[in-house]
C-alpha cells in the first residue's frame, strides 16, 4: 500500500508541475486596439493636462521666465465676471483647435494692481499680447477665438 501511495504522490505531483509549466509557457495574449489606445493614453496627457499646460496662473515668476522666450497673452480676470469665465470656457473648452505653443496667463484683476498700472489696465477681461521677443503687440477687451489662435499661428 505504501508504494501505491508513493507512486501516486509521484505521479499526482508530476502531473501538477507539468500542468503549472503549460501555463508559463503560454505565449502572451493579443492586447486588442482598444486596450493599445487605454495604455497609450494613460501614458499620454490629459485633456485636463493639456488646458492645464496652456492656461496657468499669472506669478510673477513665470511671466519674468517666459517673457522674450515665446508668445504669450496676459489675461486679466475677475472671478465676479461673467464675461472673464465666459471667456475662459472659451478658451479652455477649444485648445484642440489652439496651437500647441498657445499659453495664458491668468491675472487677478482684483489682487494684480501693479501688473495691473504696468499695462495700463482699466477693465477685466482685458487680455494683453506679447510677442516671442516680450514686446505687447495688442491691448483687447475680451478678444474673439481667431484673434487668439491667430496670435500663436506662426
Amino acid at each position: 500500500m505504501k508504494t501505491f501511495s508513493f507512486s501516486f504522490f509521484v505521479l499526482f505531483s508530476l502531473l501538477f508541475v507539468s500542468g503549472c509549466q503549460q501555463v508559463r509557457s503560454e505565449e502572451p495574449k493579443n492586447i486588442s486596439e482598444n486596450q493599445q489606445d487605454d495604455i497609450a493614453s494613460q501614458n499620454s496627457p490629459s485633456e485636463a493636462e493639456k488646458k492645464r499646460s496652456l492656461y496657468r496662473d499669472y506669478t510673477a515668476e513665470e511671466f519674468n521666465q517666459i517673457k522674450g522666450t515665446q508668445p504669450f497673452v496676459l489675461f486679466f480676470h475677475a472671478d465676479w465676471c461673467p464675461t472673464c469665465r465666459n471667456w475662459k470656457d472659451m478658451i479652455l473648452s477649444q485648445t484642440e483647435n489652439l496651437p500647441s505653443n498657445t499659453l495664458v496667463l491668468e491675472a487677478d484683476y482684483d489682487t494684480e494692481t501693479e501688473l495691473k498700472k504696468m499695462f495700463e489696465i482699466t477693465s477685466q477681461t482685458t487680455v494683453v499680447f506679447f510677442d516671442a521677443a516680450g514686446e505687447v503687440t495688442m491691448k483687447e477687451i475680451d478678444p474673439s477665438f481667431e484673434i487668439v489662435q491667430a496670435h500663436f499661428l506662426p
